[in-house]
């Protein structure tokens, strides 16, 4: 018997396989877009890249700085926040106060002995930051400042 349409047959087999062809390809689509995250990627490795020969140093998010009686005037921080360790160097003192007067901040204080100290974190902006230490001595308030530059 001959067929009234030879060319139907063939026009069947293009159609399954473009069809096949369709399937796999919306597929990988699909699969693509759900398993790898190139634009994630991509920017986390625009941020990490420098120059070979410049050596990048990122701020710590936090730093202690132990400091003595003898403290210098100006001391450099390469954090976004401080804790300041020391001990009294006056004896017979009240109510011991410590600021940042760059940014207003009020430090706590801690006794951690009955000769040393600590603060919390405290934060520190960019450039130079005016630390000022109170306290009073007798009836008068003594003010002892430093000067801590943040990187």
């Amino acid at each position: 018997m001959k067929e009234k349409y030879p060319l139907f047959r063939i026009q069947k087999f293009i159609f399954k396989t473009q069809l096949w062809v369709l399937g796999l390809f919306s597929f990988s689509i699909f699969y693509s877009l759900y398993e790898s995250k190139p634009l994630e990627v991509l920017t986390q490795q625009i941020s990490l890249r420098a120059p070979a020969s410049i050596a990048v140093e990122e701020p710590h998010s936090t730093d202690v700085l132990k400091l003595d009686c003898g403290m210098p005037t100006t001391l450099k921080a390469n954090s976004y926040q401080v804790r300041i360790e020391s001990f009294f160097c006056e004896k017979n003192f009240k109510k011991l106060s410590v600021k940042n007067k760059s940014t207003g901040s009020d430090a706590s204080i801690f006794k951690r002995s009955p000769a040393t100290f600590t603060t919390d974190y405290i934060h520190l902006q960019k450039g130079e930051n005016l630390i000022s230490f109170s306290y009073k001595k007798e009836s008068e308030e003594v003010t002892r400042e430093i000067i801590l530059i943040r990187n």
